[in-house]
């Protein structure tokens, strides 16, 4: 996702001269209506107006529509409802009309400068609490009764020391969500599918290849199973959001967090070189990487159900960390992987595999990288979360067919047959210590002694030449 997308979290600040406040957009379809609840210190009169783009906002006379359309406040309390004559994404703008602003609302040096020192915070999103509005008494009772309704907790404090706080309450006429979120049901269908397709490929070419099975490709199997199972509780949760009014529990994200865990966990253990030219790992190097993987799987996916900002500090220094400790794991594992590919140039068997689990890693990561900080990219300049989710999902899925690309073909892990079942030759690489120290760095000396069995190809590759080998201890 979810990587970022998952875990993103959209807070700006902003600060401004006027009192001119944009509220979250929001998707509509003709017939749509709108609830808005103001209630603010010392407010006298406000006004609302609805955009459909900044063209509006540039072209839209502020000092007609306080003089015309401005609203008394009761209590310093306002209430603006409507319905929705046009289709599209819309965002509501609202402005403190009142006579002490009035030298600052009506100034057009200012206006042009809107978001100029804004003054406002704004969550996106997961910040935003949805409930149930119920019925509106009064001049308001056009909204149908006991109608559930998107409503939004916006909070905005302003430099005159004015605090907003700010409810919204959305909906259209045969759903409760945004226009645009009706595309999830659909992309999780279409996304369950092809991971289902993941998941047959890799039982038939285990099925095909049953003398030789791979502890990484029991893992490689498993993980489009999880996948499918996120993608089934996400699709039957956008179901019923868009004709129920439901908050999303931690359960749908349980899935989420157990495949990017492990997603996290294979591409370290790639690195180490594990069912590929080592046979066995240390106990502690097992350890650390679950361990690194879990903290950066477990803070990444839990900002999104944080929103409070005395725990959203530490999560993201927490992540920052475990982020910096899983980086380092994997920088390690491919320096000494560089190291031993030197003292082993005259071993082609043994370079080749080395070369694609340092190539899968770089890649691997590289993926991950590019994933969030595009993810976050698009957020944070705006884009909606459908489009934000797609191309998270599109980022998974070359991952997804990277993994097939390095690891699917069995013929390449084939060693010598002997009574009907494939296993290795009792040739050995040289018993030597291959010493790496390096000065001056963060990175431990390190003695690195593997005494690997190398396999035999019992029939030509064709133009890849490329021969890999497989420990005994990975075939069962």
């Amino acid at each position: 996702m979810l990587f970022f997308l998952l875990s993103y979290r959209s807070i700006f600040q902003t600060r401004t001269r006027t009192t001119i406040i944009l509220l979250p957009s929001f998707g509509f379809i003709k017939g749509g209506t709108y609830h808005i609840d103001v209630n603010a210190s010392n407010i006298t009169a406000a006004s609302l107006f609805i955009l459909k783009d900044f063209v509006d906002y540039n072209n839209f006379n502020l000092h007609a529509q306080c003089q015309n359309h401005a609203k008394k406040a009761k209590n310093n309390h306002l209430e603006f409802s409507g319905n929705i004559s046009l289709t599209g994404v819309l965002t509501p703008v609202l402005v403190n009309c009142g006579e002490s602003k009035a030298s600052e609302l009506y100034d057009s040096t200012l206006i042009s400068k809107k978001f100029e020192n804004d003054s406002f915070s704004h969550n996106s999103d997961s910040n935003f609490n949805r409930v149930d509005r119920g019925s509106y008494d009064g001049p308001n009772d056009h909204i149908m009764k006991n109608q559930t309704e998107f409503a939004y907790d916006y909070n905005v404090n302003q430099m005159q020391e004015i605090e907003y706080n700010v409810t919204m309450a959305y909906s259209n006429p045969n759903f409760k969500i945004d226009s645009r979120d009706i595309f999830f049901v659909p992309l999780f269908r279409v996304l369950s599918h092809i991971y289902l397709a993941f998941l047959v490929t890799w039982l038939i070419n285990a099925v095909k290849f049953i003398n030789c099975r791979i502890h990484l490709h029991t893992i490689f199997t498993l993980m489009p199973f999880v996948r499918i199972i996120s993608l089934c509780v996400w699709k039957s949760y956008s179901e019923k959001l868009m004709k129920e009014d439901i908050n999303e529990s931690v359960f749908n994200t349980i899935f989420d967090w157990i495949y990017f865990w492990a997603l996290l966990v294979t591409i370290a253990l790639v690195g180490t070189g594990w069912c590929i030219f080592r046979i066995h790992l240390e106990t502690w190097q097992v350890k650390q990487i679950i361990f690194y993987s879990f903290l950066l799987s477990f803070t990444t996916l839990s900002l999104r159900f944080t929103s409070s900002t005395l725990l959203i500090v530490p999560l993201l220094v927490l992540m920052i960390v475990s982020v910096i400790l899983y980086i380092k794991i994997n920088l390690i594992n491919l320096i000494v992987m560089g190291r031993v590919s030197e003292q082993m140039s005259k071993n082609p068997v043994v370079v080749n595999k080395i070369d694609l689990a340092r190539q899968f890693v770089f890649i691997s990561l590289g993926c991950l990288g590019f994933t969030a900080f595009g993810s976050s990219v698009l957020c944070a300049i705006g884009f909606h979360k459908f489009t934000c989710t797609v191309f998270y999902e599109a980022m998974l899925l070359i991952g997804n067919f990277l993994q097939m690309r390095f690891f699917l073909f069995r013929k390449k892990y084939l060693g010598q047959r002997r009574r009907g079942v494939m296993r290795n030759d009792d040739t050995e690489m040289s018993d030597e210590s291959y010493e790496y120290n390096q000065e001056n760095s963060d990175i431990p000396k390190m003695s690195v002694k593997r005494t690997a069995r190398v396999v035999t190809m019992i029939e030509p590759l064709g133009k890849s030449k490329l021969a890999l080998m497989i420990p005994s201890s990975c075939i069962y």
